[in-house]
């Protein structure tokens, strides 16, 4: 794998990681978690899918997968030709 492809890898992770604390909280908060907590775990998740948000957002990260695609657009390419 290529160098920007190696260098985005860890920041989709993150953002899967912070994702999946989401859909944990979402189904605690459906399934486990005592009725008067609600408005906190709301919060809580707003938190989270905001700072989930600012990360996609990040026009670093942006950078970052167009290069990661680039380069593996010119490598098949040069396979095709």
């Amino acid at each position: 794998m290529g160098k920007n492809y190696q260098a985005v890898l860890p920041k989709i992770r993150e953002l899967s990681l912070l994702n999946s604390g989401l859909a944990l909280m979402g189904w605690d908060q459906e399934v486990m978690m005592p009725k008067g907590n609600s408005e906190y775990r709301g919060e809580q998740m707003a938190a989270l899918a905001s700072l989930v948000h600012h990360k996609l957002m990040d026009p670093e990260l942006g950078k970052m997968l167009r290069a990661a695609t680039a380069t593996r657009c010119r490598r098949r390419t040069a396979r095709v030709t």
